[in-house]
């Protein structure tokens, strides 16, 4: 068993002189509590860049091919969430031959293959991403389709492909589920027991630390078991793996704002830079008072000042809305950095 989650897809914005993450349309919603920061015209203004050097990951080229699996309808404006889950499933029965439709809701597609157990498929994040995009919801489902095309995974990770990344807590509740039936079913079928529980630490309140095996599309979780396999240690994770990190994101990293700032970092990894300290330390530099950041999103990551409490203000409402109204959310709250040391900003 693997625990697999998909990359980011973004897309340009007509207008805006950057690429915006749309990991939720919802964003145009005007709904939920906090601000929309897509109506506030400052954040369109660039306000600094951070060239990173050396050898740079490319991102996976957008896989069009699985654009026919896809009915033309999900591109209707009028489409609603039970019609977009039903042509999702119908074009996952394309791509994972011998699959048969055993149920499709608002929330979840199963499947069932033709030996084995059912697999689940979530609705949630595809549909969040593409609601409010018609014309545009092929680009947004292409590396869902992808990842399942390409699902297999060796059984031991690759070290050189593991990268930390920043995760809400609550991801613990549903990968804790998945892990408890894992193992009930390796003692059903009298396998070894193998600890399938993710790896993970502790950042702040709502935040942690988690590994992943990077590869085209997808994000595989590192487990307990896999750690002892891999005989990874706390060196590795700021050392080499952190480096890992730093080569999947751009050479060049935008800031746009003016008094909060929002980093556009391709897409895939935004919200982690703050575990790379040579990029906070820079941002540092650019805000007045102490280092305050958010991570409302997986593809969102807000920076600020505490030397003006209507900064704080901005920021803490741009946050609200951003983890209430886009697809992954991984925190509502607000932190500090100084050298290194993440704490909850009270």
């Amino acid at each position: 068993m693997s625990f697999t989650r998909l990359r980011s897809t973004y897309i340009a914005l007509i207008g805006f002189s950057l690429v915006l993450v749309l990991s939720s349309c919802g964003l145009l919603d005007g709904q939920g509590p906090g601000k929309n920061w897509l109506t506030d015209v400052s954040m369109r203004k660039e306000a600094f860049s951070i060239e990173l050097v050396g050898e740079r990951v490319a991102a996976p080229t957008p896989d069009k091919s699985v654009d026919k699996f896809l009915d033309d309808e999900i591109e209707d404006a009028n489409l609603d969430r039970r019609k977009f889950a039903e042509i999702y499933a119908k074009a996952l029965l394309k791509v994972k031959k011998g699959y048969t439709l055993e149920s499709v809701n608002d929330n979840q597609i199963r499947l069932k293959p033709a030996s084995g157990e059912l697999e689940s498929y979530g609705v949630e994040n595809a549909w969040m991403e593409g609601k409010n995009i018609p014309g545009h919801r092929k680009e947004v489902m292409r590396p869902y389709l992808a990842a399942n095309r390409n699902a297999e995974h060796a059984d031991i990770p690759t070290k050189a492909n593991i990268i930390p990344v920043v995760r809400g807590e609550d991801m613990l509740t549903t990968i804790g589920q998945l892990a408890d039936q894992a193992a009930a079913d390796d003692k059903a079928k009298g396998k070894p027991h193998s600890d399938k529980t993710i790896f993970h630490q502790s950042i702040a309140p709502g935040i942690i630390l988690v590994l992943m095996e990077d590869s085209p599309y997808s994000l595989r979780s590192i487990t307990v078991d896999d750690i002892k396999v891999l005989n990874i240690k706390d060196s590795d994770i700021a050392g080499e793996f952190n480096k890992h990190l730093v080569m999947r994101l751009p050479s060049k990293i935008t800031f746009f704002g003016s008094d909060v700032i929002l980093a556009d970092a391709g897409g895939d990894f935004d919200s982690s830079i703050v575990l790379c300290d040579k990029i906070m330390s820079t941002v540092k530099k650019q805000v007045k008072g102490k280092l305050v950041f958010s991570v409302p999103n997986r593809s969102a990551v807000f920076f600020t000042g505490d030397s003006l409490p209507s900064s704080i203000e901005k920021i803490r409402s741009f946050t609200e809305y951003a983890a209430a109204n886009q697809a992954r959310p991984v925190s509502p709250l607000l932190y500090t950095w100084d050298n290194g040391k993440i704490e909850q900003y009270k």
